[in-house]
């Protein structure tokens, strides 16, 4: 069913409606003059779909419960960053380049603090823009249940857990991306003397 719903002093939507509560596609109207475009799920934006803040500042990606998950481009006038999200926070590795300086970098975040960063060949604004159909779409935990062995780097999401802290046994990325964590695991902040490579089969 579509129509025009306001559900609370916050907002008014227009869309798909289920269950008295947007569901599905619509446009969310917020009281702070900020919007949100795309699909939404039991009242909140879920899945794909663009949040506006003003004109010129804008995230365009993947949400979960109302949050950033999984693949997203934030952008205003000054920069745009493309990564992976985990509820509204960086976790993973992302591109940024300055719009203005005309300077690319990558940087690996971890629970949104910035971790490495470093310089590389420049890469156009519109090329870091994400997309509907991204084949780095995040997946939802709680859509898919893992076994232990394919669960994926914490850090870019793509390579699976193979690599362990001697000190402390904790495994949560792949060997490339824990040689990049600075000495500290991520997990427990304890030092990493010796990183073990885990060969699961």
């Amino acid at each position: 069913m579509n129509g025009l719903v306001i559900l609370s002093n916050n907002y008014t939507y227009e869309g798909t409606i289920r269950y008295n509560e947007p569901h599905g596609y619509g446009t969310f109207n917020y009281i702070n003059g900020h919007k949100y475009v795309g699909h939404c799920a039991l009242g909140r934006p879920d899945g794909f779909g663009i949040y506006y803040y003003n004109n010129s500042t804008k995230y365009i990606g993947y949400f979960s419960l109302g949050k950033f998950n999984g693949i997203g481009t934030y952008e205003n006038k000054n920069i745009i960053s493309k990564g992976h999200w985990r509820s509204d926070k960086k976790h993973g590795n992302f591109l940024k380049t300055d719009k203005f300086e005309c300077n690319t970098v990558r940087q690996l975040w971890i629970k949104d603090c910035l971790k490495i960063e470093e310089s590389i060949q420049y890469i156009q604004p519109d090329s870091l823009q994400t997309s509907k159909n991204n084949p780095f779409k995040k997946q939802k935990s709680h859509q898919i249940t893992y076994k232990t062995t394919d669960k994926k780097c914490i850090a870019c999401n793509l390579l699976p857990m193979n690599s362990a802290v001697a000190n402390c046994g904790h495994v949560c990325m792949c060997y490339e991306c824990l040689n990049k964590c600075g000495g500290l695991c991520p997990i427990c902040r304890g030092t990493i003397d010796k990183i073990i490579r885990l060969y699961i089969s």
